[in-house]
């Protein structure tokens, strides 16, 4: 009986490369940014392994060209967790194939509430650069304690707090350019 090959042992140190859509508005945009780090494998689901065998895909590159990929639990150093796909995991900085992320740090909603708030900030501006003829800008600033990280979003005519960071422009027509940073504004 076939059994798979090229799986990766939980708790090994790896690579990580993104090679998904590298976009702002992207829903794994939050791991494109964190691309060409190290990671830490956590797990691997046997459902996943079961799936590629039932295709008779037990390498790496079989499993690739059968489109039944592995795809791992990882935690990155600043403790967040993804999924990557085992072609995005390797073995040395030398397989980077992708440029370098933005510098720019993706905003982390770690909770509905801070996903509402800023959902709350954008419509404001929305109602206000709708009402004034012009664009409003929505910042954020984090503030910590000693429980958890906690934010506050800021609407305005782009004044944003020394430790703010751009989040969106909203404009009169109620576009949102979700890449504007301003010169001088913190990445």
């Amino acid at each position: 009986m076939k059994t798979s090959k090229g799986l990766l042992k939980i708790g090994r140190e790896l690579y990580f490369e993104y090679h998904c859509r590298e976009s702002h508005q992207s829903s794994d945009a939050p791991l494109w940014y964190r691309s060409h780090q190290k990671v830490v494998i956590l797990s691997l689901d046997p459902r996943l392994i079961e799936q590629a065998e039932g295709c008779d895909c037990f390498t790496f590159v079989e499993r690739g060209e059968g489109g039944v990929p592995l795809v791992y639990s990882v935690r990155f150093a600043d403790g967040h967790v993804g999924d990557a796909f085992e072609d995005e995991l390797l073995d040395t900085e030398d397989g980077y194939s992708r440029p370098d992320p933005p510098k720019r740090k993706p905003i982390l909603w770690r909770d509905t509430v801070q996903c509402t708030a800023a959902i709350a900030a954008i419509n404001s501006a929305t109602i206000v650069a709708k009402e004034q003829g012009k664009p409003a800008f929505v910042s954020y600033s984090a503030e910590e304690d000693e429980d958890n990280e906690k934010g506050t979003y800021h609407v305005g005519e782009e004044v944003f707090p020394d430790d703010g960071q751009p989040l969106c422009k909203v404009n009169p027509d109620g576009g949102i350019d979700w890449e504007y940073n301003p010169k001088g504004s913190h990445e």
